[in-house]
């Protein structure tokens, strides 16, 4: 335990090894040592003060023990001498012995001396002679019941002053009273105050108040009511024959009438009320006699109900009962209906027919005579058949015969082909490689025998001379080698010798037909020449084809379907066409013989369903109108609140927990630890609209503890079917409820499904196809392992009962009694699947259940698990793609989900899908996992419980039957729905009268067990016909489906309408609904009205109409809000306030022993700037952050980029707002250096060439610090050590591009100084200023001792320093940082206090003319032990301290400062925590500043501190708000001013409606304008010839348009 007070210090010495958790232990470090002092004088402080009490303390030989104050010494004595005139005060003494003042106390007689003063509290006993002289004597006189003073004279020399209490008897001498009271002479007794005692006789009160304390009166008491005395302070009465005042009687009196009306506050009121009855008791019984009883009794008369119903009437018994309708229908069940059903016996007749009977099909169906006629008729028929079939048969005989002889000769003929055949095979050899010796038949060759010589490509012939010679032709009739024509002197010639005549009988060469040549022919080409000498082919369609074959244009245009119109001329005139003209517009005809035509502005159209009156309508594609309507509702995705209705371990494992038993309502079942882990079953409402559940009362299934429960609804019989899972027998039991409300009322007993043998797993469903309820459950007998199925017959009256079952066993190591398992049912294959929760086995198992109604089959099959199957499977049925679906946790700690394809016996695993999203490693494990389908939005929904202390998380899935999508995902509350494995969900959403078809889920929370219910709900949005072109008009009448009738269209009025504004633009959104706009889904411009009744249907071409948010001017910029409204462009200045809060940590470096890092905002790109080196590495790196304020206080950080490779220490950087360039400084071991970083607006950046500061001393040791500030464009100033003097020394760094160039330097501290922080006077900052004041902070290296000096920057040199400042020790500069406040004018440091001291804060005023330091004024913003790092911002009206708390755990903390302009006091807030851990900090004496960075995001008005964490060393952010207020300007232009639409025509007011001009458009509202100029819209809604640059973002440009005048504006897209 940690010594944190000296009370708790050891007597042994070596047993004192720590000091408030400051090591003092042997070989601790020498700076403990240090500490542990200043702790043991912190601790000594306290004793001094009193704020640590002793329980024992040994000062000399004084004794300090307890409430004993002992002296040490033999026989000494104990003084208390008090000084000069003071006293010592004993306000109460227990004195058993010794003296006062010399008298004894407790001596049988007194030595000389006498008391001043005695007081006792409770007796003091006094001599038989004591006299008292002066003072008081406080108390009674005498034991506890003291009896009087008697004989005894009572003197007094002046006053008696108290009062007597009790009876005085006897002589009393002198006065009772005041001043100058009157003697107590005789009976009269007068005293001024009061007498306190018994006082025998009468006393008489002439005047005043008279006071007795317990006064026993004798006698008479005359209060004298002719001077109307009272008697006052009554005590309240507790005795019968007390006194009582007048509050008390009233009250009694208030509580008889009980706050009673006006009108019954009296008896004679309440008796007249009740009619004066003095027998009204017995009135009110003779007439309550008249009443029937709850309990029952025997009506003298009839009831009439009066059209109301009698409930919970009870079973009839008797004939004269009355009976409920469940006993109708149950009669009425045994009744044989006329729709047909099945008979339990016999049925006779009694000599009457049955008619109407159906053509029997079964060999049980009944038969009809006609039936039976009919086959006798048939068998008549089929013998007539077998007499025709037998003359047949001697017919085929004769055939058979002739068959015979024709395959006689066909034999014949084939011998003969065949010896054809062998006689060509002996004279045709075919190829041979060489000359053959014999035939192919191995017979000797014959005369004129042939075979081709594939070795010379020669044919040769067997001649007479028995030798192969090759064959060949007489030259006659052709030609031979030797005559080629090739001694032809020409080609005429040739082709004279040939025969051969161009034009007459051989064409002449043509390229055309060399082009046809070339082409390939393929089927269904055409040819066609592409140019001169040159063709293709193309595709010849089928109706191309068509055409072709036509003998000519009338059979084409049969072909093309064309009618006689198609032969008639363009025109006006008779039997002409009539077509538009150049302005797409009908010529002037005379239309008086046109029908059917609807008059103007509106045409004649079927309808495509129903349409009202006045209802705007589209075009179809089938060329109908339909009225725009659209359908479902806006559901947002995701779960709600969860729920606590039950505070204990409450929820059993997964089963089917939840039943739809109503619309709204499901029930719920789950075991109750509260209540002796009964399983116990509620009635819950679902509101879809809320996403929230309310819990009934709960219901006691079975009393006996429970392992599990589930539940089913039979549907048919509107029964609640609950089952409970025990360890006692019977082991497992089914109840029957029947369902009011939400109340449950049990029906008979509960049914007994396993009486004794251990059931380890159970689940509930309800069998659809079948009417039963059926019951899976796996039981133990032995070693064996039984799979159970039962149907059972739920009982709405009484107790159900057990149909009919099946058993099987099944795979011990699969379905394992540690394991639940999962259910669902397929309704395409009427099937069950079931599967177990056993973690990690060899195969995957499943058990197929179907029902024939009569039976059930179970079926085990094992199949090949997916690779990745781990545990805990979930599973439900996907109605869209009749598919059962799987989740499962993976070994990998994600999500895999599959679909199951089912057949009546089998089932088959398609190819899972990854669900990375829902959990990735054993820190984000996942447990249990439930799955549902919603049919209506056809997705599936996976909900998984954390493992452990992970995350719960959702996803939705689109489902193809084959592969998974993902479409969304979300995070769980973790703090109320951290779930485990656990709970239940509806496997099927809730779809009947649900507008979003909610999915309920119940759960035990992971860290509390409590019982938890939340409603998921999948997104929708509703589903509209409404969409661009496709709008008609608006309906004139209403016209029923498929009839004909009018719509107004463009250039019509429509009429009826009611509450329009003249003048107004009117609209029709998606769900059809007119108004001045339309909605997010669909917006359709109808027309302007014209009366309040009437709009005229216009087309809109270039304008926009909208309710005006606010006032909007003619000719302003206007932007669409969010809500669809219209708003000025324009901005607005507003105190915006803040509050601390910080988000979430995240991690931008991993593993790198981050050794040092600093931040800086970059206000161009609204980007953080980060630089950071990892020791690891050995690199220092850049990285881009962007900042997400509102509730989220996040960052995300872009991939690292490297700036050089080495190793780094102190690194620094300043953003320069006006060059949009970051500056980055570091020490690399031996020079200082400096780069430039320019982010290129894709969270990628550029870097420059690096430079070494000249004679700066880049070491890492100790007291080396630099510091790096931006004082205007392109300009810092950096502040080091000279290496060789060790001063301080400042430069000005400026930049031409991304190269650096280093100005004069300037000796700041002629010493030899190790720390330093500037600030820089950002209100005289300026690219040229000559007046920009700076300040800086600096240690001395041998003292540590601040040390302040001002400058002021000359151009690109640092002059003219001011006077230092030294504070004389008076404060040690230990680390920190310089801001300037502008809030109050000062120059403000924030360091630690020494090497172990406190958090220290420094401001200060800056002269203008020498640069002397003002006013200093130096406090504490942290009296323990901080940081050596700490960084300053100056924001929101604050001065805000970063740092480390080292004495509390190193938390990473923030402060805000608020100073006081005139004395410069600084005010602090509350330290507010950033990270709840221990900060890795540097414990160096040096201003390195290098394991925080501080940074401001004035965009989101965020702050952002990046650290390390000491455990892991890592590099993190945190973002969120700081305290303070701003002016805050806004503008109603986004940032990216997508939401710019144009320019406003009119002025108009709030919520009037308002056109706005768009692209292509001219606004004459302009003035001042020059035409030909591009003009720009700013910010603050004024128009300007650049781009706004800081009121939208980077690189965004809002062109308004081009002027054409100086009024006018030709607006731009």
């Amino acid at each position: 335990m940690a010594k944190t007070k000296i009370s708790q210090f050891d007597a042994t010495a070596a047993n004192n090894t720590d000091l408030n958790s400051i090591s003092i232990a042997e070989g601790t470090a020498p700076s403990n040592i240090n500490n542990a002092i200043r702790e043991l004088m912190s601790q000594l402080a306290d004793l001094n003060l009193g704020n640590e009490v002793l329980s024992t303390l040994k000062i000399d030989n004084l004794h300090l023990d307890g409430n004993s104050i002992v002296t040490l010494d033999t026989n000494g004595d104990l003084n208390l001498t008090p000084n000069g005139s003071g006293s010592v005060v004993v306000a109460k003494a227990d004195i058993n012995g010794g003296a006062i003042d010399g008298t004894p106390i407790g001596a049988a007689s007194a030595s000389t001396g006498a008391f001043t003063t005695l007081s006792a509290n409770s007796t003091v006993g006094l001599g038989s002679s004591v006299t008292i002289s002066g003072g008081n004597i406080d108390g009674v006189i005498g034991a506890n019941t003291p009896a009087a003073i008697t004989g005894t004279v009572i003197t007094a020399n002046t006053n008696f002053a108290g009062n007597l209490t009790g009876n005085v008897t006897g002589t009393l001498d002198g006065v009772v009273g005041g001043t100058t009271p009157a003697a107590v002479t005789g009976t009269t007794i007068t005293a001024n105050t009061k007498f306190v005692g018994a006082i025998d006789g009468n006393v008489t009160a002439t005047s005043g108040t008279s006071t007795f304390n317990n006064v026993t009166i004798n006698g008479t008491l005359d209060m004298d009511s002719t001077t109307s005395q009272t008697i006052t302070g009554l005590a309240t009465p507790s005795g019968s024959t007390d006194a009582a005042t007048k509050g008390y009687v009233d009250t009694e009196i208030s509580g008889l009438v009980d706050s009673a009306p006006a009108a019954l506050n009296t008896l004679n009121e309440l008796a007249a009320a009740l009619g004066d009855d003095a027998s009204f008791s017995t009135t009110v019984t003779n007439s309550i006699a008249a009443k029937l009883p709850l309990a029952g009794g025997t009506m003298t008369g009839d009831i009439n109900a009066n059209s109301n119903t009698v409930s919970g009437l009870k079973a009839p018994s008797s004939a004269n009962d009355a009976t409920t309708k469940t006993y109708v229908d149950t009669a009425d069940a045994l009744k044989l209906n006329l729709s047909g059903g099945t008979l339990s016996g016999n049925l006779a007749m009694g000599s009457n027919k049955i008619t109407g009977l159906d053509t029997p099909t079964d060999t049980a169906d009944a038969t009809t005579k006609g039936y039976v006629d009919g086959v006798l008729g048939s068998a008549t028929a089929a013998a007539t058949s077998a007499s025709n079939a037998a003359t047949s048969a001697t017919n085929a005989a004769s055939s058979a015969t002739a068959a015979a002889s024709s395959a006689t000769a066909a034999a014949s003929s084939a011998t003969s082909a065949a010896a054809s055949f062998d006689s060509f095979d002996d004279r045709y050899l075919g190829a041979k490689s060489s000359a053959p010796t014999v035939d192919n038949d191995g017979d000797a060759l014959v005369t004129g025998a042939l075979y081709f010589n594939t070795t010379s490509n020669e044919l040769f012939v067997r001649n007479s001379s028995n030798a192969w010679v090759q064959a060949a032709f007489t030259a006659s009739g052709f030609l031979s080698s030797s005559n080629n024509l090739s001694d032809v002197a020409s080609a005429s010639t040739a082709r004279t010798n040939l025969g051969l005549a161009i034009g007459s009988n051989v064409q002449a060469h043509d390229p055309d037909l060399d082009a046809l040549a070339g082409l390939t022919s393929a089927a269904d080409k055409g040819i066609q020449f592409t140019g001169s000498g040159t063709a293709g082919t193309y595709d010849l369609t089928t109706a191309g084809k068509a055409l072709l074959d036509d003998a000519n244009a009338a059979a084409q245009r049969t072909t093309l379907g064309l009618g006689t119109v198609a032969t008639l001329d363009a025109g006006t005139s008779a039997n002409n066409a009539v077509q538009l003209d150049g302005s797409a517009k009908l010529p002037a005809v005379d239309g008086s013989a046109l029908t059917n035509m609807a008059s103007g502005g509106s045409i004649n159209m079927v309808a495509d369903g129903a349409i009202a009156i006045r209802k705007p309508v589209i075009l179809t594609a089938a060329g109908k109108a339909k009225e725009v309507a659209e359908t479902g509702n806006d559901v947002t995705e995701g779960i709600g609140t969860a729920n606590q209705f039950n505070s204990t371990n409450s929820i059993n494992y997964p089963s089917n927990s939840l039943a739809q038993v109503a619309d709204d309502k499901v029930a719920v079942v789950y075991r109750d630890a509260a209540n002796s882990n009964y399983g116990v079953v509620q009635i819950a409402t679902v509101d879809d609209s809320n996403r929230t559940i309310s819990f009934g009362t709960k219901v006691v299934i079975n009393s006996v503890a429970a392992n599990g429960a589930g539940v089913a609804f039979d549907t048919s019989r509107s029964v609640l079917g609950a089952t409970v899972q025990t360890e006692s027998d019977p082991k497992l039991i089914i109840a029957n409820f029947t369902i009011s409300g939400t109340t449950l009322t049990k029906q008979g007993s509960s049914l007994s499904l396993i009486t004794t043998d251990e059931v380890k797993a159970h689940t509930t469903f309800f069998d659809p196809d079948n009417n039963h309820i059926m019951v899976f459950l796996v039981y133990v007998n032995g070693s064996d392992r039984t799979f159970r199925a039962v149907a059972v017959t739920g009982n709405a009256s009484g107790t159900p009962t057990s149909s009919y079952l099946v058993n099987t066993n099944v795979d011990t190591t699969f379905f394992d009694i540690a394991n639940p398992f999962f259910a669902t049912y397929d309704t395409n294959v009427n099937a069950f699947f079931i599967t177990s929760g056993k973690s990690e086995p060899s195969t995957f198992r499943g058990i197929v259940v179907t029902n024939s109604g009569s039976a059930l089959t179970a079926t085990e099959r094992s199949k090949t698990k997916p690779t990745n199957y781990k545990n805990h499977p979930t599973v439900c049925f996907d109605s869209n793609n009749n598919k059962v679906v799987m989740a499962y946790n993976t070994t990998g700690n994600y999500n895999e989900i599959v679909n199951i394809t089912m057949t009546t016996n089998d089932f088959t695993l398609g190819t899972p899908t990854s669900t990375t999203s829902l959990g990735t490693g054993a820190s984000d494990s996942v447990s249990s996992g439930f799955l549902s389908f919603d049919p209506t939005a056809q997705r599936i929904v996976l909900l998984r419980g954390g493992g452990g202390a992970a995350t719960s998380r959702w996803a939705v899935f689109s489902n193809d039957g084959t592969d998974f999508t993902q479409q969304t995902t979300g995070v769980w509350d973790s703090s109320t729905n951290n779930f485990a494995q656990r709970g239940g969900i509806l496997q099927t959403a809730m779809t009947t009268n649900m507008d979003s078809n909610p999915i309920p889920i119940i759960m035990n929370n992971g860290n509390t067990g409590y019982g938890y219910a939340a409603v998921f709900t999948v997104g929708q949005t509703p589903v509209f016909n409404l969409d661009n072109g496709n709008y008609l008009g608006i309906a004139a009448e209403a016209i029923s489906d498929t009839a004909t009738g009018k719509i107004n269209v463009i250039g019509g009025i429509s009429t009826g309408h009611s509450s329009l504004t003249v003048g107004n633009h009117y609209f029709t959104d998606s769900a059809g609904t007119i108004g001045l706009s339309g909605n997010a889904r669909g917006e359709q411009y109808l027309g302007r009205a014209i009366s309040t009744t009437e709009i005229q249907l216009l087309e809109n071409e270039g304008y926009l109409y909208g309710t005006a948010e606010g006032a909007v001017t003619a000719g302003k910029p206007v932007v669409v809000e969010a809500d669809g409204d219209f708003a000025e462009v324009k901005e607005t200045t507003a105190t915006q306030s803040f509050t601390y809060a910080v988000g979430t940590a995240v991690e931008y470096k991993d593993a790198d022993n981050i050794a040092s890092h600093d931040i800086a905002y970059d206000s161009y790109r609204n980007k953080i700037i980060l630089a950071t080196h990892g020791s690891t590495s050995g690199k220092l790196q850049i990285y881009v952050g962007t900042v997400t304020g509102g509730s989220t206080n996040s960052i995300s950080w872009g991939a690292a980029e490297d700036a050089d490779i080495g190793g780094y220490e102190y690194v620094k950087v300043a953003y320069d707002p006006v060059s949009y360039q970051t500056m980055v400084i570091y020490n690399d071991g031996s020079n200082l250096r400096a780069f430039i970083v320019t982010e290129d607006g894709d969270n990628t950046v550029t870097t420059g060439s690096q430079v070494s500061i000249t004679n700066a001393n880049g070491s890492t040791s100790s007291d080396i610090s630099t510091d790096l500030i931006n004082v205007g464009e392109r300009k810092w100033v950096v502040a080091y050590k000279n290496a060789s003097t060790g001063y301080i020394e400042s430069r000005v760094l400026t930049t031409s591009g991304t190269t650096i160039n280093q100005q004069s330097a300037t000796t700041i501290r002629s010493i030899d100084n190790g720390r330093m922080a500037i600030a820089v006077n950002t209100e005289t900052m300026g690219s040229y200023a000559a007046n920009t004041r700076l300040v800086y902070f600096i240690a001395q290296n041998s003292s540590s001792d601040m040390h302040i000096v001002g400058a002021t920057l000359d151009g690109n040199s640092i002059g003219s320093l001011g006077t230092l400042h030294d504070t004389n020790s008076a404060f040690q500069m230990t680390g920190g940082s310089a801001v300037y406040d502008p809030e109050s004018n000062r120059f403000c440091c924030a360091s630690k206090n020494g090497d172990g001291g406190a958090g220290k804060f420094t401001s200060c005023t800056l002269d203008g003319s020498d640069n002397s330091i003002g006013s200093v004024v130096e406090s504490t913003f942290e009296s323990g032990h901080t940081t050596t790092t700490i960084k300053v911002l100056a924001e929101l009206g604050k001065v805000h301290i970063c740092y480390g708390d080292r004495d509390d755990g190193t938390k990473g903390k923030i402060i805000d400062a608020s100073i006081n302009s005139g004395t410069g006091a600084a005010t602090f807030g509350t330290a507010n925590v950033f990270f709840d851990s221990t900060l890795h900090f540097s414990n160096s004496p040096r201003t390195a500043n290098v394991d925080l960075g501080f940074a401001f995001d004035s965009d989101t008005n965020r702050f952002v501190v990046v650290y390390s964490d000491d455990s892991s060393n890592d590099g993190f952010s945190a973002v969120g708000s700081l305290v303070g207020s701003k002016a805050v300007t806004t503008t109603t232009l986004a940032d990216d001013g997508e939401n710019y639409i144009g320019i406003a025509t009119k002025t108009v007011a709030d919520n009037e409606q308002v056109e706005v001009a768009t692209f292509g458009q001219i606004d004459a509202q302009q003035s001042g304008l020059t035409a030909g100029q591009k003009y720009f819209v700013q910010s603050d809604g004024t128009l300007a010839t650049s781009a706004d640059a800081s009121g939208l973002s980077a690189g965004v440009t809002m062109v308004a348009g081009k002027a054409l005048s100086a009024t006018k504006l030709l607006i731009s897209e």
